[in-house]
């Protein structure tokens, strides 16, 4: 009998179960976020004429070189104060 029962239980189990799985509900639409860039198309690359290195190696004068680093400073603040608001927007 135990025998018996046993055998009833581990086929009718599965059946009884799987038909426990089944739904009649639509599985809810899935949102996946897609990544946008939040840096406006007109911000445009870094200024061109930065100075470099080998540049500033190659002033003829500390004033020249003075002079030069404070032309590249004032393209640098200038392009600080034209980014940050843009990427405080972005966090």
């Amino acid at each position: 009998m135990n025998r018996a029962l046993a055998i009833l239980v581990a086929v009718t189990w599965p059946l009884i179960t799987a038909g426990s799985c089944a739904t009649t509900r639509e599985a809810p639409p899935i949102q996946v976020p897609i990544a946008v860039s939040c840096i406006p198309d007109e911000l445009g690359p870094l200024p061109a004429g930065l100075e470099t290195r080998e540049s500033l190696a190659r002033a003829p004068s500390d004033e020249e070189l003075m002079k030069r680093l404070y032309a590249d400073w004032k393209v640098r603040v200038a392009r600080m104060l034209e980014t940050e608001p843009v990427l405080a927007a972005c966090r």
